[in-house]
């Protein structure tokens, strides 16, 4: 089983390092990574 290292913003498209996201958002039970907060 592959451990997920990163994750896509869902704006940009750019990849995020979960350790280092902007910002995070929970909507309806997922949790959503930005890069910055300008994609926030």
């Amino acid at each position: 089983m592959a451990i997920e290292t990163s994750v896509t913003d869902p704006v940009c498209g750019m990849l995020v390092d979960p350790a280092r996201a902007a910002a995070r958002l929970t909507f309806h039970g997922r949790t959503v990574l930005f890069c910055s907060p300008h994609c926030l």
